[in-house]
C-alpha cells in the first residue's frame, strides 16, 4: 500500500484580479498586504480598508502557468493579522483563431 497526502485545493484568481478580504483585527488605520510567490515579496493596491474588510487588486503578473501564492496581511501596528494559500493564474485576454 502506498500512502500519499491528500492534494489541496486551493482557490484560485487571476493576476491582477480584485478581491475583497473578510476578517478582524485588520484595525481601522491602513495596515499593508503583500503577496509571496516563491521568496519574492510583492506589494499589493489596496483600494480599501476597514477593522473587518480590505479590499485589495492583486499585482499584475507576466505568469505563464499557475503558481502557489500567499497572501499577508499586517496591520498599522505591524502585527501579522491574517495569512492565506491560493493559486495565482495567468490572465488570459486572447483567443488564437485558426484561419
Amino acid at each position: 500500500m502506498n500512502l500519499r497526502q491528500a492534494e489541496r485545493k486551493l482557490p484560485t484568481f487571476t493576476a491582477g484580479s480584485s478581491l475583497v478580504l473578510d476578517g478582524s483585527e485588520f484595525g481601522s488605520t491602513t495596515g499593508q498586504v503583500q503577496l509571496m510567490v516563491g521568496p519574492m515579496a510583492l506589494p499589493v493596491q489596496i483600494t480599501g480598508w476597514t477593522a473587518s474588510e480590505v479590499s485589495i487588486t492583486l499585482p499584475e503578473l507576466p505568469l505563464t502557468t499557475a503558481s502557489d501564492a500567499r497572501l499577508v496581511v499586517i496591520n498599522a501596528t505591524g502585527k501579522l493579522v491574517n495569512e492565506s494559500s491560493l493559486r495565482l493564474a495567468p490572465k488570459t485576454g486572447r483567443l488564437a483563431m485558426g484561419n
